[in-house]
């Protein structure tokens, strides 16, 4: 996965803050990125104005030859990477529920789709405490299905496009 394009859907999904992008700006620059803004961005501080960090990782972004990914693609990002977390172990589905935001108004896949569904069922770890062992067995192996058919797809949104100046 292309590191910038990464932290520009993660940020786009809400899960890179705006006083956490210096950090990451940093952490491409050793990575081998390069750019002026980059650059000003790793040198600031983490509570300068959160609108001129995300002009500056917009910035970055214009001349690494990142297309900013919008919000549509950062949540099917976000659903992608959480539906490999479940499929692959790294993360139980009871998890998804404290941790994953819900918003399926987006140019999501029917698989995507799917999955989306399946974590919000419950919507709380309240409704998880009310529910039956079977019922959290059930609903969690029906969440693994749905994040399996979610990772089979070939359409894997966190696959940057080419960069283009």
């Amino acid at each position: 996965m292309d590191p910038v394009y990464t932290l520009a859907w993660r940020h786009g999904a809400g899960l890179v803050p705006p006083e956490d992008l210096p950090m990451a700006a940093a952490d491409l620059l050793v990575a081998g990125e390069d750019s002026p803004a980059l650059r000003d961005l790793a040198g600031r501080a983490r509570s300068e104005s959160p609108a001129e960090l995300i002009g500056l990782l917009s910035a970055a972004l214009a001349e690494l030859g990142v297309v900013e990914p919008g919000y549509g693609i950062s949540w099917r990002c976000h659903v992608w990477e959480a539906a490999e977390c479940v499929a692959t172990g790294g993360l139980a589905p009871e998890e998804l529920v404290e941790n994953f935001w819900h918003d399926a108004e987006v140019d999501a896949t029917e698989a995507e789709r799917q999955f989306a569904a399946h974590y919000t069922e419950v919507d709380c770890t309240s409704c998880l405490a009310c529910m039956s062992a079977e019922q959290v067995t059930a609903w969690a192996e029906s969440t693994r299905a749905a994040a399996g058919a979610v990772v089979a797809a070939a359409d894997d949104p966190r696959v940057a496009p080419p960069r283009g100046l």
